[in-house]
């Protein structure tokens, strides 16, 4: 998981490859973003919480995590599927924490397919699937696919849903 760093005083920026949900963060951040991370951490408020002593007075936190729609249609298709968190459940934990909200945004995406097999290609090219240790087996992948066409095919396609969130805060 990646996290950008800024230092005002220095003006200097980093990008570290690390943990960001355990990684140390040095003091006196102007600025940390992180793109599509959170809804992979275990507990998001401890690393909100990291980032508020980090930063300095007025530093910014900046992240896009996914809602709750996020390719709902794998989750409900095949069981699994990580838990995601609402755009007011991450905006209470930020003002809870002391950030100033500046911006939100969430869109709902919505993709087309030729079916759900080309669903899954797509999600391998991404590199990312939202789903946690989940084994195909022929039986398990006809049934998927069965299932995904029955409950969501739209005509001769099939939908994935994308479920975006952007969020701006800034320390008080």
């Amino acid at each position: 998981m990646n996290i950008v760093l800024s230092q005002h005083s220095s003006q200097h920026y980093s990008f570290i490859c690390a943990d960001a949900e355990t990684f140390s963060l040095p003091d006196g951040l102007d600025l940390i973003t992180s793109c599509s991370t959170i809804q992979w951490f275990e507990d998001p408020s401890a690393f909100f919480a990291r980032c508020h002593t980090a930063l300095h007075a007025h530093g910014i936190l900046a992240f896009s995590t996914f809602g709750e729609e996020n390719m709902r249609e794998i989750s409900s298709t095949t069981g699994v599927g990580l838990t995601y968190h609402t755009q007011s459940a991450l905006v209470a934990k930020l003002l809870a924490l002391g950030y100033e909200i500046l911006l939100v945004e969430e869109e709902l995406l919505n993709l087309s397919f030729e079916s759900p097999l080309q669903v899954l290609s797509h999600l391998k090219e991404t590199g990312v699937t939202g789903i946690k240790n989940h084994r195909w087996t022929k039986s398990k992948l006809q049934a998927y696919c069965t299932e995904y066409i029955d409950r969501y095919a739209v005509g001769t396609r099939v939908p994935l849903t994308y479920h975006p969130i952007y969020i701006i805060a800034k320390k008080k």
